[in-house]
């Protein structure tokens, strides 16, 4: 029996027909028309729970979640066990800033065996991120890991909310499993380097550069603080290598003509120097903020 059909025998073509477009036009990203489209018969989608639950995704894909809430709870009300309409209120409570409710959301999924709890319980260690909970994030991102040991996302916010609490040797472990569950990803390995580089691991940073930086050669961050770790490694001619081409990414960033500058004189080109330092000053007041992060004790 299709999911779809309306109450109404004779609205049903003209409720299938609007399913059909809007599912044409998510396909070709026009998110927002797909959604008047269905907001066009709110009686025929409220009366089913996909259809609902179609609805709110779209509106919490256009961040539009007080709206989605409305819907996802349309979808509840049809279907009370729905696992893709619970979710959903979790992630568009989350969004709403509702986070007790979103919690209770993702707490009565991992109580389900319909549950997906590698993907839930992400979103719940996301959530607790945010609730400041980190102990609790902490122990939901060890729990994702240990059901998919390659789950890089994971991996990845482990490594952040340790950084932040200080512990950088266990911010670069879990960096380094993060690379070891995905060797493909050029942002993994490059995250490493800064961690590297932050802890005065310069080499051992430039080898996790260099392995991003095969798979993204034009990483401006990957380019940038390579060339500060070979400039604090004693290296200033390879470092100016890598800042200009970090340049060529980026000629109008404001720390790289610095450090071009700096790098240029060290080796005694002078006229070279003055030429990079004349760009900044054309460039006006100094921003407050640097282009990328950079690792601590380098230039900035």
């Amino acid at each position: 029996m299709n999911q779809f059909l309306p109450s109404q025998p004779d609205d049903q073509a003209a409720f299938l027909s609007a399913i059909g477009d809007a599912s044409a036009l998510m396909g070709a990203g026009r998110f927002q028309e797909a959604i008047d489209l269905l907001m066009a018969m709110p009686e025929a989608v409220r009366k089913h729970p996909v259809a609902c639950n179609t609805l709110a995704f779209l509106m919490l894909h256009t961040d539009q979640a007080k709206e989605a809430v409305t819907w996802f709870e349309a979808a509840m009300s049809v279907s009370p066990g729905d696992p893709q309409a619970i979710k959903g209120l979790g992630q568009a409570c989350h969004a709403n800033g509702e986070f007790s409710r979103a919690l209770g959301c993702y707490d009565i999924l991992l109580a389900s065996v319909k549950a997906d709890q590698i993907d839930v319980t992400y979103k719940r260690a996301l959530l607790l991120i945010d609730m400041n909970n980190l102990d609790a994030a902490l122990e939901s991102l060890d729990k994702v890991i240990g059901l998919d040991p390659a789950h890089v996302l994971a991996h990845a916010k482990r490594s952040e909310i340790l950084q932040n609490r200080g512990d950088l040797q266990g911010a670069i472990f879990a960096a380094h499993e993060s690379c070891k569950a995905k060797p493909g990803d050029a942002a993994g390995w490059i995250r490493l380097g800064t961690l590297l580089q932050k802890g005065n691991q310069n080499g051992q940073a430039i080898i996790a550069y260099d392995r991003g930086l095969k798979i993204a050669p034009d990483d401006f961050s990957g380019l940038y603080n390579k060339a500060l770790a070979l400039r604090d490694l004693g290296k200033p001619r390879d470092a100016l290598y890598f800042a200009q081409k970090a340049l060529m990414v980026d000629g109008t960033d404001r720390e790289v003509l610095l450090l071009c500058g700096s790098l240029e004189q060290m080796i005694g080109n002078i006229e070279a120097a003055k030429a990079c330092f004349r760009q900044v000053a054309a460039m006006g007041a100094a921003r407050h903020y640097p282009a990328v992060p950079q690792p601590a004790n380098s230039a900035r």
